[in-house]
């Protein structure tokens, strides 16, 4: 195959991780959403200033579905089956060196899971992995396996696969085609569409590549630099000059020197803090705040009583208290009178003296003048309207303020 040989020349001189798309793409007719992250991955890697590529595998002709050894490869047999689908450990079936080998059976006999595993052998364009007996997993897990019998430009030979393994040179000889590896060769449409094998891989390559190189351009993007953050920064000083010429060219050695911190200058930085701490206005203004408040809430209180603390109000409790006492002293000569004793003895009788025997106990008291106005009332407003009761309790007063003022003389 000399354009497969041209194309593995031509890989041997491209980056690991090229290659390893190269190796995806030949392996897989898409490649799936882990295989790109992967490749992403790689080239983020690969890429940077620092980076080694020691240890990558290149990629050979192993890893080119189809390529085999150029030699005739006729199957001859399988033997040694194990771990295939649910076939017993052990299996083996011949095949017609010349001629044609036909499998038939019902469904489920098996004939997909035999053509699986001579897909994944001979590393077909299109393939999906070989799955174990899921009701009799060996124990240690081992992976599907198998011996195949061939002739080699007809010597016989023994060829041994393993999935996932190598790929067999002379194995990788044997064409397999079914309705998948057809798409290589017809379109959806029917129209043939022949290319050579290896060419629609390296389209599929560049377009990796265009869906890579935008995805890393956005994310460029939106690492862009705006220096005009750092313009409070510019000014007459070494960080100063540095931020006003800061570019691509820029010394890292230098802006990791300048953005290092050392410990004198972070004692200095703390010393700073107090100092602006002790002489920072805020906390004076906030304390002188909090008792501008407290004395207004002061003011407010004391405007809330002052009315009843005036001279005005001085004046009239002072003038209440006399006229109550007035009115007591009246209504203890009342009482006297009412028990017939003499006036000047009534008067010489202590405030709190209390009524004598002759008359019933509470004569004088609060609730008897309740009696006494409410006997008032009924006498000047019901029973005799017409009779002048207010004349004789105006000489009673009258009487009762002449004492009480010789009293208090």
């Amino acid at each position: 195959m000399p354009l497969l040989d041209e194309i593995i020349g031509w890989a041997g001189g491209l980056r690991p991780w090229q290659q390893e798309a190269l190796r995806r793409i030949f392996a897989r007719a898409e490649l799936t959403q882990d295989d790109i992250e992967t490749i992403l991955r790689m080239v983020r890697e690969q890429e940077r200033e620092d980076a080694t590529t020691g240890g990558a595998r290149p990629f050979t002709l192993d890893d080119v579905p189809g390529a085999g050894s150029g030699a005739t490869v006729r199957l001859v047999g399988v033997s040694g089956l194990d771990q295939v689908n649910g076939f017993p450990s052990g299996r083996a079936f011949d095949l017609a060196p010349e001629g044609m080998t036909i499998f038939f059976g019902h469904n489920g006999a098996g004939k997909s899971g035999y053509a699986r595993v001579f897909k994944n052998a001979c590393n077909a364009r299109h393939r999906v992995e070989v799955l174990p007996d899921a009701f009799g997993a060996a124990t240690p897990a081992r992976l599907p396996s198998a011996d195949f019998a061939i002739l080699v430009d007809g010597t016989p030979e023994t060829a041994r696969w393993v999935q996932n393994g190598p790929a067999h040179l002379h194995l990788s000889s044997v064409s397999v085609y079914d309705a998948a590896c057809a798409n290589d060769y017809i379109d959806a449409e029917g129209t043939p569409a022949f290319q050579p094998y290896g060419l629609t891989h390296l389209t599929r390559l560049v377009l990796l590549q265009r869906d890579l190189q935008a995805r890393i351009g956005t994310e460029r993007n939106a690492l862009a630099l705006d220096t005009r953050q750092f313009e409070p920064l510019k000014g007459d000083t070494e960080v100063g000059r540095y931020i006003a010429k800061l570019g691509g060219d820029s010394d890292r050695a230098v802006l990791a020197r300048l953005g290092t911190v050392g410990d004198d200058e972070l004692r200095r930085l703390e010393f700073l803090k107090r100092t602006l701490l002790e002489s920072d206005p805020v906390p004076q203004a906030l304390a002188l705040e909090r008792l501008a408040t407290r004395l207004d809430q002061a003011q407010r209180r004391a405007e809330e009583v002052q009315r009843w603390v005036n001279d005005r109000a001085i004046a009239r409790a002072k003038e209440l208290i006399t006229t109550e006492k007035t009115a007591h002293l009246a209504m203890q000569l009342a009482q006297a009178r009412l028990q017939d004793r003499d006036t000047l003895n009534a008067m010489e009788l202590p405030v709190t003296s209390s009524p004598t025997a002759t008359l019933l106990e509470g004569t004088g008291a609060e609730l008897w003048q309740t009696m006494y106005r409410a006997a008032e009332a009924f006498s000047q407003q019901t029973a005799y309207p017409e009779h002048p009761w207010g004349r004789l309790r105006e000489r009673a007063k009258s009487y009762a303020k002449a004492l009480a003022n010789d009293i208090l003389r």
